[in-house]
């Protein structure tokens, strides 16, 4: 039998530079590098802060053979909008609608240089907002809802991304005779 505990042993922050990639189609930058997860809402770039759709964030890490064996390795995305989904070392796993964003990720990782990607997906209102903005010829999008034009429209801007804190969770696993 196996005791199964629901605090971690051990708990890492992943901290350092993430690549967050944006589909340009959609008016933001291939990508951008930051040491700061924050909601795209927080960024001056428009093309980010009325971004709406998918967006991959990218980050290598180092686990030791101590750090994997007879451990459980649970990924926590903290928080995150709207979605999240993420891939260990090329290993796709499921899609998370709602917190708390946890992958368990034991099969996947390997001593030595992991790569982590997650994938967020928002709302499309940030990007109905920054195309009220835009002239209607420079639109992404197209709408008959008109509650997101005008001045106002900012204060219906959705926090979007991955914020945070992503932290690594070591869970000891407990044969029991």
């Amino acid at each position: 039998e196996e005791l199964k505990s629901d605090k971690p042993n051990e708990s890492v922050e992943l901290t350092g530079e993430w690549n967050i990639q944006f589909d340009p189609k959609w008016g933001a930058p291939e990508q951008v590098k930051t040491d700061q997860l924050k909601s795209w809402t927080e960024f001056d770039i428009p093309g980010i802060k009325y971004y709406s759709g998918t967006v991959t964030y990218r980050k290598s890490f180092q686990l030791n053979d101590l750090e994997i064996r007879n451990n459980r390795l649970m990924l926590d995305l903290g928080f995150v909008k709207e979605m999240a989904s993420v891939k260990i070392n090329g290993h796709q796993m499921q899609v998370i609608w709602s917190s708390p964003f946890r992958f368990d990720i034991t099969p996947f990782v390997k001593t030595g240089t992991n790569e982590l990607e997650v994938e967020v997906v928002n709302m499309w209102v940030n990007r109905l907002i920054g195309d009220s903005k835009l002239p209607v010829e420079q639109r992404l999008t197209k709408t008959n809802i008109n509650k997101f034009n005008g001045s106002d429209a900012e204060q219906y801007l959705r926090v979007s991304g991955l914020m945070g804190p992503v932290k690594l969770m070591q869970f000891k696993e407990v044969n029991l005779k």
